[in-house]
Formats: C-alpha cells, sequence, structure tokens
C-alpha cells in the first residue's frame, strides 16, 4: 500500500492553517470538478483525490492520526499489514475492518478510516462554493455561452427565439452533496450534487445588434452572430453594396435605385464612374442601439452585356472607331 501524501496533494505546507487548507480545496476542487470538466476522466480522479486528502486534512481529528501515522509509512511500514490495530507508545488507532469499496477512495483512506466518513461532509456543494447551491450554478454555467444566429434584417429590427435549455435541480439521491454517505461519489450526478432537465426560454433580441453583440438570459450568454446577406457586407456599423452598372451608366451618368435596409432608393451615379468607385450614403448601414446609425457604401462594379443586338453591335463599332481610349496606355510606358 503505497503512502499517499494529501499535503502536497492539496498544495500546501504540513503547518498550514485550517483556513489555507480549505481555501486550498476549495480552488483545486473548483478547477476539478466533474460538471467543470464532463467526460474528463483524469480531472474526475484528481477529483476524487483532493476530496480524499480533505476528507483528512479538513478534520482536526483525523488530521492528527494522519500526522502520527504518516512517518511509518514513509519508513517503508505498513501497520494494517494483516488486519491489526497499530499500536504505538501512548495512541492506539482501530479500525471496523471494513475495507472494500468506498466509492473511489484509496486503499490507504480505506485502511486508515476503515470505511467511516469523518463529519467534514467533503465535496458538498454548499461546502464547495460557501453557500447555497445555486452560487455553484452561477459558478459552473457563467461561461456557458450559446451562439445566436441572426439575418441581417433580424438584427436590424429585432426579433425573439426561444431556446432548449438545461436547468439543474439538487440530485435527490444524494440531497445535493454529490456524494453518498460523505464519501462515495454519486452515480446519479457525478459528484456534482445537481442533475438537469430541458427548459425552455424565450429571449428577445432588441434592434441593433451587432456581430458579437452578447446578450445575458438566465445563467446563459448569447453571442450574436449575423448570417452573410446576399446583397451587403458589414463592416463594423456599415454596410457595403457591390451595385453592377452597365457601360453606357458608367460612361454617361444615369440615376438608379438601389436595395437599403430601409427600402429601395434613387441614386444618381456621375459620369466616368470606374468599377470599384464608392458613394456613401449616410445613416443608411446598420442602426445602433445607442448613438448614431452606420453607413451604407456603394460600390459600382460595371458589367458588359451578355447579348447585343445587330444595331446595338453596329453603334459600338462605330463607336470603337471614333474612340481613342486605351485603358492600357501606362502599362506600356518605361519599356
Amino acid at each position: 500500500m503505497d503512502y499517499k501524501d494529501y499535503y502536497k496533494i492539496l498544495g500546501v505546507d504540513k503547518n498550514a492553517s485550517e483556513k489555507e487548507i480549505k481555501q486550498a480545496y476549495r480552488k483545486l476542487a473548483r478547477q476539478y470538478h466533474p460538471d467543470v470538466n464532463p467526460n474528463d476522466k483524469a480531472s474526475e480522479a484528481k477529483f476524487k483525490e483532493i476530496n480524499e486528502a480533505y476528507e483528512v486534512l479538513g478534520d482536526a481529528e483525523n488530521r492528527k492520526k494522519y500526522d502520527e501515522l504518516g512517518p511509518y509509512f514513509k519508513n517503508g511500514a505498513n501497520p494494517f499489514s494483516g488486519g491489526n490495530p497499530f499500536q504505538n507508545g501512548n495512541f492506539t488507532y482501530e479500525f471496523n475492518g471494513n475495507l472494500g469499496d468506498l466509492g473511489g477512495f484509496s486503499d490507504f483512506f480505506s485502511a486508515f478510516f476503515g470505511g467511516k466518513s469523518s463529519k467534514t461532509g467533503r465535496a458538498n456543494i454548499n461546502d464547495l462554493f460557501g453557500g447555497a447551491s445555486s452560487r455553484y450554478s452561477d459558478y459552473v454555467e457563467k461561461d456557458r455561452e450559446i451562439q445566436l444566429e441572426l439575418t441581417l434584417e433580424e438584427a436590424v429590427s429585432g426579433a425573439e427565439r426561444t431556446f432548449q435549455v438545461p436547468v439543474y435541480k439538487p440530485c435527490n439521491v444524494c440531497g445535493g452533496t454529490g456524494f453518498l454517505g460523505g464519501v462515495s461519489v454519486c452515480s446519479a450526478c457525478r459528484g456534482a450534487g445537481r442533475i438537469s432537465k430541458n427548459s425552455m426560454i424565450d429571449v428577445k433580441i432588441p434592434a441593433g445588434v451587432r456581430n458579437g453583440s452578447k446578450i445575458k438570459v438566465e445563467n446563459y450568454l448569447l453571442t450574436v452572430k449575423i448570417l452573410p446577406h446576399k446583397y451587403f457586407e458589414i463592416q463594423g456599423a456599415d454596410l457595403i453594396e457591390k451595385i453592377p452598372i452597365s457601360i453606357t451608366e458608367a460612361v454617361l451618368g444615369a440615376e438608379i435605385d438601389v436595395p437599403t435596409l430601409q427600402g429601395k432608393l434613387s441614386v444618381k451615379i456621375p459620369p466616368m464612374t470606374q468599377t470599384g468607385k464608392k458613394l456613401r450614403l449616410p445613416g443608411y448601414g446598420l442602426p445602433s442601439i445607442k448613438g448614431k446609425p452606420g453607413d451604407l457604401y456603394i460600390e459600382m462594379k460595371v458589367v458588359a452585356p451578355d447579348k447585343i443586338t445587330s444595331k446595338e453591335k453596329s453603334l459600338f463599332e462605330e463607336l470603337a472607331k471614333l474612340s481613342k481610349f486605351n485603358p492600357r496606355t501606362n502599362m506600356y510606358k518605361g519599356k
């Protein structure tokens, strides 16, 4: 049987005070609790080890026995060999002989306390988090995030959503302690002290939320993700909209209708407009919950027709003869 250094497990000095031991235990128990680390066998094993250490060091009587017995284990002796009581000088250890499975605690602990739990109530959720079990729920769920996908229109005008989420209640098997008999980890809640059932929550999304906006609902944090839009690209509070224009509109200028979040809007295209030129429409971007709205930028893209009539072709040929414009002139400079 190997000696268990409970001081080392909790990361405290042998002369640590009761307060220091309790603080170390709470910190480690929070870190390795099964509900914080679901399906993590290594964390679960560490959690059991931490609770075993606190079962001993968190109780003055148990700690005294452990400190008196420690040197004999360290020197290679096993005072529990043969199941006999260990006697030395003025102190005697007696055990009830029940050295069976104690729900995950080590053989060392089993031999030491004979299957009896101390009065400290280790890994009780109330003790672990210093109060009612709801405080533990807050700790576990404070970082629970749900991604909320919205269309751009929903983000602009607001929306409502209904979510199915787990609601936690004290475990009725262990009474919310996480342990049976003070030592065995409760199999119903895996030591968490609580169980979950699904519940529905309604969420009202305010108008003007942005990508990355967070909405707090009960113990959940909803993070907004605006889905890609057919026309608009989001850049902060601003929107970019690519608008195709014809060759004649680009050369001669024109007045065209463009879609905006507020509906169709008439926009003047100046003559000699190039692909990539942007026109700014103030206030037509994303609305804001607080402050002024963003802007809409219309980005032009000159597009050639797929088909033309014979008359159009004749006119383009005549234009080609008249025009001296060569868009590649600058490419030949310096050669």
